[in-house]
């Protein structure tokens, strides 16, 4: 009998590419490839003629905690977390060292601050979309924001 593989999720070093031949595909426009894009202002990625959409784009290609920066926000948590009750040194331990499973309350602040750079992203998403539209004469088109 044979050993069961083990699949690993695909990565793409270049999603915005991937996407934009999809887009291509189905007959939505890239918005850099067309002549009547501007380039001095931030533009949307892709243009649909119908329905009338405008689309960005928004990649997060690393994890939000990920960085040597961003280990004082964790640490600060941690702090928090311990400082209220939520946590114990010790459960910080098992955490770190074992997986064991966050608290409720710790898992909703670290959502909390993980969503700070999701929000960023879509309102950039945004005036982007509102901007595609003025250039391209399509203020009644509906805008979309992917995330990927």
């Amino acid at each position: 009998m044979s050993e069961p593989q083990e699949f690993e999720r695909p990565f793409f070093s270049d999603v915005e590419k991937l996407f934009s031949e999809y887009v291509e595909y189905y007959g939505g426009k890239v918005v850099d490839k067309l002549e009547e894009n501007k380039t001095d202002r931030q533009n949307a990625d892709f243009l649909f003629e119908k329905p009338e959409i405008v689309a960005e784009l928004k990649t997060f290609e690393k994890d939000i905690f990920s960085e040597p920066e961003d280990f004082p926000r964790i640490m600060d948590l941690f702090d928090k977390w311990i400082e209220k009750g939520l946590m114990t040194k010790e459960d910080l331990k098992e955490y770190t060292f074992r997986g064991k499973q966050l608290p409720k309350k710790c898992i909703e602040d670290w959502v909390e601050r993980a969503s700070k750079t999701i929000e960023r992203a879509i309102y950039k998403a945004n005036k982007q979309i509102e901007e595609t539209k003025k250039t391209f004469n399509k203020e009644n088109a509906n805008g979309i924001v992917i995330l990927i």
